[in-house]
């Protein structure tokens, strides 16, 4: 069974050191990101999302996304990666 981690509402700068404390945490262990109450997504903490997709694909171990809101899809495709892109697991 996976962890489930809920994500904030806004990850903005100001929620870096937060999302990577939580998600290190898990490290080791598959992980279900929900990320259903996301309204935004800044690029310091995309650039955790995908450091982590990797660490853990790395790992041997799973991480995915649950209960994607609109808002966070947007931002992420805005970024170039869709949700899906990210459950495929890291790009080559």
């Amino acid at each position: 069974m996976s962890n489930l981690l809920k994500l904030e509402e806004n990850l903005r700068t100001d929620a870096v050191a937060g999302l990577f404390s939580n998600i290190s945490e898990y490290r080791g262990q598959d992980l279900t990101l929900n990320a259903g109450k996301v309204r935004f997504l800044g690029g310091l903490c995309f650039q955790v999302l995908l450091a982590a997709r990797r660490q853990w694909a790395a790992d041997g171990c799973k991480l995915d996304l649950e209960a994607v809101s609109k808002d966070l899809a947007a931002e992420m495709t805005r970024f170039g990666l869709s949700p899906d892109e990210f459950r495929e697991g890291p790009a080559s």
